[in-house]
């Protein structure tokens, strides 16, 4: 695993950089079409040999390699380039700060000529555990850059706004309290909360933090990962929203899955309105996409409930009596100190369920066990949003167009409404949905 980290970034070297070609975000562009107009690119490269007793490799075995750079043990982050640097995402199994030791979360900010450490952010692990932040897999999503800022969504469900710099050029923006970040739920020898650990040069500089989990509600299943989108001021960030470690149940089926953000300020301007948690089947981890559709701009989203998403660009404000709680109003971003409370012992054990019992329904009903499913055509629907029925999130009746396990509402009264004022005022439509192919099993149903 070690030595195809390496490889990463040897590709890496003897690509991109070495013909100065800028991709500044995951796919390239917002379109996602992973397509570069750069010519000249090498079609192979050799990483070389490794040096006797090291992982290093001899640098005059190689071809076509700048440079290598070893990074941890997991690597899921896709490199991203801009102005002379290179970010990418990995995990601390091999650390570069001696101040920040143990399972972290890591994305680093390289040299584009030399390959040598710019400065890095450190991500602590969520107390909760694996069920919202699995161990050693480090930082998933690829860092998205413009001008000086640079968008990321951490292993603790956050969104951040770093500056390019890192602290070289002092701690720019209203968050001061990185020396704090580092440390969440991080123990000392004692037992207790480990101190502030103060920044230096090679450290992020956060401007603005958002915590989708304290804000919005949100328990993402065992990862928390989306590559943002920005389109003018806004970014358009995947909330990771998912089921909880039985597989069955849906602590936060009223959060939203896809939100929308000032780039600026991180205040929130609206949420999806296809009210997607009540169906998932799984966990969350698309990253949104742009385009224009007869004139239309629209996001597309990949939905954990098995539909691709395509949502108006602009919120559209709610006509309710809260409609001003959150659309339009400057809302300080504040760090997070309290703690999580999302672990196993705190929440109630799941009910029994007979062994006959299918392991996904095509329906969610208030049953303790999931109906069978009926058998279905694989095929693919598009959907017009005014022909779609109205579906309820908490009513008992079944929710149509699928959904993995039932779920009653009684069962978890304290996770099925969200925390009150966390709530946007304003949504995003959705213009229609696609109901991917489904397979079909040899029993008749569906999989």
């Amino acid at each position: 695993m070690k030595h195809l980290t390496l490889l990463t970034a040897a590709l890496l070297a003897g690509g991109l950089i070495t013909h100065a070609q800028d991709w500044t975000q995951w796919g390239g562009t917002q379109y996602r079409n992973m397509f570069s107009p750069a010519k000249g690119l090498p079609d192979k490269f050799e990483p070389g040999k490794l040096v006797k007793g090291t992982e290093n490799y001899d640098p005059a075995t190689q071809k076509n390699v700048k440079f290598t750079v070893k990074l941890g043990s997991q690597s899921y982050g896709n490199p991203t380039i801009a102005n002379g640097r290179i970010y990418v995402g990995t995990n601390n199994d091999v650390p570069r700060d001696k101040r920040h030791l143990g399972d972290r979360s890591i994305l680093l900010c390289l040299d584009e000529k030399t390959g040598n450490l710019n400065w890095q952010l450190v991500v602590s692990k969520l107390k909760s555990g694996k069920v919202n932040d699995w161990e050693s897999l480090g930082l998933f999503s690829s860092a998205v850059i413009e001008g000086n800022r640079l968008y990321v969504v951490t292993t603790r469900c956050e969104i951040l706004c770093l500056d390019v710099e890192g602290m070289a050029n002092g701690n720019d923006g209203p968050y001061k309290d990185e020396a704090k970040y580092v440390v969440q739920d991080v123990l000392g020898p004692d037992g207790k909360q480990a101190p502030p650990i103060p920044p230096g040069p090679k450290d992020a500089d956060i401007i603005w933090r958002y915590d989708m989990m304290d804000e919005l509600g949100v328990f993402p299943h065992n990862a928390s990962n989306c590559s943002i989108l920005i389109v003018g001021d806004v970014l358009y960030v995947s909330t990771s929203n998912g089921q909880d470690w039985t597989h069955v149940n849906i602590p936060s089926p009223l959060s939203p899955s896809l939100i929308a953000v000032n780039k600026k300020t991180g205040e929130l301007l609206g949420e999806d309105d296809a009210k997607i948690g009540s169906r998932l089947f799984h966990g969350q981890w698309s990253s949104p996409s742009t385009g224009k559709v007869n004139g239309k701009d629209l996001i597309f989203f990949g939905g954990g409930d098995g539909f691709c998403y395509a949502l108006t660009r602009f919120p559209r404000r709610k006509a309710t009596a809260r409609s001003s709680r959150r659309f339009g109003n400057t809302t300080p971003i504040r760090p997070n100190t309290r703690p999580r409370t999302a672990s196993p012992s705190s929440i109630p054990p799941p009910r029994a369920r007979a062994k006959s019992s299918p392991r996904r329904c095509s329906t969610r009903t208030a049953s303790t066990s999931p109906p069978a499913r009926t058998p279905s055509t694989a095929r693919a629907l598009a959907i017009s949003s005014a022909l779609m029925p109205p579906r309820p999130v908490t009513s008992p009746r079944p929710v149509s167009f699928g959904s993995s396990r039932a779920s009653t509402a009684a069962s978890r009264p304290s996770r099925l409404t969200r925390r009150p004022g966390c709530c946007s005022s304003a949504t995003f439509p959705a213009s229609c949905i696609a109901l991917m192919p489904r397979r079909a099993s040899s029993t008749g149903s569906t999989t």
